[in-house]
């Protein structure tokens, strides 16, 4: 699975502590690649929102000037794909979570199997929502190959390599549109050795793409204005 990016949101800053120790401790259990960011204001929460795509969001009830019921719905406007969990002091308060489609509801002090399992729901939720398989042609056979696995595809010479995350998943003598005949609209051509897939993309600067596993893909001046309008079109959509 792809990095996972989370966001604690409490007004009570030893308690957004606590729950990142616990939260890292599940997530390095179950091997799952991750960033944690903390917010004790629900305000500077949502600007940061708008601007990148989070997966899962812990979010409190009550906050001094503002209902989290409040804040979960602006979320929504914006981006139906995330995975909302209450923080609550009281199980009373759980029943109006699914008026925005939270996935469930964790009362404080939180246990920190409770927490694990609560993990466990939203990345299956994540997981079935973002699995689409490419077709690569590997000599006789067709792969499939899950696209959330591909990083991106390179043009090297007369070879096609099809990259993950530890390096090629294949290696094909041939052309791009030989080798992956059907790609998924988040794969997006870069440059004329390039194609990446947007949902890997951490950030782009200047004439290079970075992906999430750290490596940098120049982008050619003839793809950069489409290029920079897809990648933040599809932050948008939280692709």
């Amino acid at each position: 699975m792809r990095r996972v990016i989370i966001a604690l949101v409490d007004d009570d800053e030893s308690f957004l502590r606590d729950t990142m120790e616990k939260c890292t401790a599940c997530l390095e259990t179950l091997g799952v690649r991750h960033e944690i960011a903390l917010f004790s204001d629900p305000d500077l929460f949502l600007e940061a929102f708008q601007k990148r795509c989070f997966d899962i969001v812990f979010l409190d009830i009550f906050f001094p000037a503002r209902n989290g019921m409040d804040v979960a719905r602006a979320m929504r406007t914006r981006n139906e794909k995330c995975q909302i969990v209450f923080l609550t002091v009281s199980s009373d308060y759980a029943v109006h979570g699914y008026g925005v489609n939270a996935v469930n509801y964790l009362v404080k002090p939180i246990r920190p199997e409770t927490l694990g399992a609560v993990l466990e729901t939203c990345l299956s939720r994540l997981e079935k929502e973002e699995v689409h398989y490419v077709a690569v042609k590997n000599g006789p056979e067709v792969l499939q190959l899950k696209a959330g696995d591909i990083v991106y595809v390179e043009m090297k010479g007369r070879h096609v390599h099809v990259c993950g995350d530890n390096g090629p998943l294949v290696v094909r003598f041939g052309k791009y549109g030989d080798i992956m005949p059907v790609t998924p609209p988040s794969f997006v051509r870069v440059h004329q050795s390039y194609v990446v897939n947007l949902a890997r993309v951490a950030s782009m600067k200047n004439y290079h793409m970075y992906m999430d596993t750290g490596v940098a893909i120049p982008v050619s001046r003839p793809y950069r204005n489409e290029v920079s309008r897809l990648f933040f079109e599809a932050v948008r959509k939280g692709v």
